[in-house]
């Protein structure tokens, strides 16, 4: 038996059918979203505020950590983009490239000296992850998920991927909209770190007398975090137990 294929199959999918299901999304996730955007804006600011600050210094290491910086939020950015029109396994793989960057980042803010190497593209970034471990150690964790079950032809290949609008009760909306947030967070946390001394109000880091850094989360990051996990937490205990 012959198929016959459809007119515009590929732009139908990415732009007419795309619209309805990111309008589904957009009215079911409304308030989930506001916490993306709350997140996302204040790491921009920052952002921001600390490329200024470096030029103005001239600090080419950390003029360097913002363009990687802002490279990883645009992973991100497509990783969201992604989901909300309808990819349930495509947004992982962003998301793991955002983590690769942020690794990088903390590499680099703390063996400044190896700049010179990532420049010449003789750094290897999977090798970064034990500088970033040691600073955040879920780290580790995170990152072996997204390479395991989606970077690498994992469990979530063996089932096709669905491609229609998002339902309430949708296990797979909710976990990924929970892993898009704990890397959103994560990212948050590593541009406070280069860029403290641009933050008005510090959100996870302190100083030490010996000029090291101590996570330290501010209450409102504390509330922050206690909002975010409430939310999340039975669907990713659901999905982690199918």
């Amino acid at each position: 038996m012959l198929y016959a294929p459809a007119p515009n199959m590929l732009m139908n999918r990415v732009e007419r059918e795309a619209r309805v299901i990111a309008n589904g999304f957009d009215e079911m996730c409304r308030e989930h979203v506001a916490d993306l955007e709350k997140l996302y804006g204040s790491i921009s600011v920052l952002l921001l505020a600390g490329s200024k600050n470096a030029e103005n210094e001239n600090d080419h290491v950390r003029i360097v950590l913002f363009r990687v910086l802002s490279n990883a939020l645009k992973s991100f950015t497509a990783a969201f983009s992604l989901l909300r029109t309808g990819w349930r396994l495509q947004p992982y793989q962003c998301m793991r490239n955002c983590m690769e960057a942020l690794s990088v980042t903390l590499h680099l803010a703390i063996h400044p000296d190896e700049l010179e190497k990532f420049e010449k593209d003789e750094l290897i970034s999977t090798k970064t992850f034990k500088s970033a471990k040691e600073l955040m150690p879920q780290f580790g964790s995170v990152y072996g998920t997204l390479s395991t079950d989606f970077a690498h032809i994992g469990r979530p290949f063996r089932f096709v991927q669905k491609g229609i609008a998002y339902t309430q009760d949708e296990s797979d909306l909710w976990y990924c909209l929970g892993a898009l947030v704990s890397i959103l967070w994560l990212t948050y946390q590593v541009t406070e770190l280069v860029f403290l001394d641009s933050a008005e109000e510090p959100q996870f880091w302190k100083r030490m007398a010996d000029r090291g850094y101590r996570m330290d989360l501010s209450e409102k990051a504390k509330a922050w975090q206690t909002k975010i996990a409430s939310r999340y937490k039975e669907f990713m205990r659901e999905a982690q137990a199918n």
